[in-house]
């Protein structure tokens, strides 16, 4: 997302980056390319995701799924077991992406990234409870101003081989998942595929208000951040108690439910090298307040933000 965005004073943009900056990290300056590339999406069935596209069908059976099982931790290496097997359960799954992300955080590939937002207006994503003129006027904003990056206009970022992965999950970090608590694990499954590489999907339970992990920190203070990089809500409410800000806004309430977020992983289990990594996140947005001259407003608005990454060298 837009690094300007956190620069702007203006108290519409700044309510609205209540709706805009709820599903991604804050970042710096990345090379970008004008290329746009359209990549193979992968989602549950029946979810919700940020294209509004249907995944397609999987590739070959072998799927597993786990179903929650208490507070059990897993192991940064997978349960014995050949390498070119399929993962079984929650612990092994989570431990071989583990494994995975952290091995790419030390390998440094080139690969290419494109990230993109998408806020939808229909009625099971947005329910408006006060003051439909005010919310359309602030999403408006957003609109005018660049803050979101809709899909077609979602520029590929390359990164070079040996690049600081710095932006890549997680955020500020050397290892890419610090996630431990099999707990936080909504549903897990495991699938090889028609070309022998193995592909991992895991969606995480709900969580409000995610926070994400420090700079270099070996745990998270939030499941959500210790596999994606959530914005701090610290960072939207510094913004918000500014004094431009409290000057013309009264009693601004917010809540950010992270759902259904889910994260999923390529590998060629032959070397643990990333294909490629998708991840998901659905911020359900519930806010109220009231704004000087637009007056109150109180509403619940759904968020997606995807992050895609492919064209892996090593």
């Amino acid at each position: 997302m837009k690094k300007n965005a956190f620069r702007l004073v203006s108290l519409l943009l700044v309510i609205a980056m209540v709706f805009a900056i709820g599903a991604c990290g804050k970042k710096g300056d990345e090379t970008t390319t004008a290329e746009e590339t359209t990549v193979e999406e992968t989602q549950d069935a029946g979810a919700t995701e940020a294209t509004g596209e249907t995944a397609a069908t999987s590739e070959t059976a072998a799927e597993t799924e786990a179903q929650t099982e208490g507070q059990t931790e897993a192991q940064t290496q997978a349960p014995s077991q050949p390498a070119s097997e399929v993962p079984q359960g929650k612990e092994a799954i989570l431990a071989a992406y583990t494994k995975v992300m952290n091995k790419a955080k030390q390998d440094k590939p080139a690969y290419k990234k494109i990230e993109f937002q998408k806020i939808p207006d229909d009625s099971q994503n947005r329910k408006v409870r006060k003051g439909e003129n005010t919310i359309g006027r602030l999403l408006g904003v957003v609109d005018s101003l660049g803050v979101m990056t809709p899909e077609d206009k979602a520029k590929v970022e390359e990164l070079q081989k040996g690049n600081d992965m710095k932006w890549f999950p997680i955020h500020k970090n050397s290892k890419g998942c610090l996630l431990t608590d099999v707990s936080a694990i909504k549903e897990a499954k495991a699938e090889k595929l028609a070309n022998g590489n193995i592909r991992l999907e895991i969606t995480l339970v709900d969580e409000k208000n995610s926070q994400p992990a420090a700079e270099n920190a070996a745990t998270s203070p939030s499941k959500i951040g210790a596999m994606f990089s959530p914005l701090a809500k610290a960072d939207i409410d510094n913004t918000l108690n500014s004094g431009v800000v409290k000057a013309v806004v009264r009693d601004i309430k917010y809540d950010l439910t992270f759902h259904d977020c889910k994260a999923v992983l390529e590998y060629n289990p032959a070397n643990d090298q990333i294909v490629k990594l998708e991840q998901y996140m659905v911020i359900r947005i519930d806010a109220q307040g009231k704004v000087l001259l637009l007056g109150d407003f109180d509403l619940t608005q759904e968020l997606y933000n995807t992050m895609k990454t492919y064209d892996f060298v090593y």
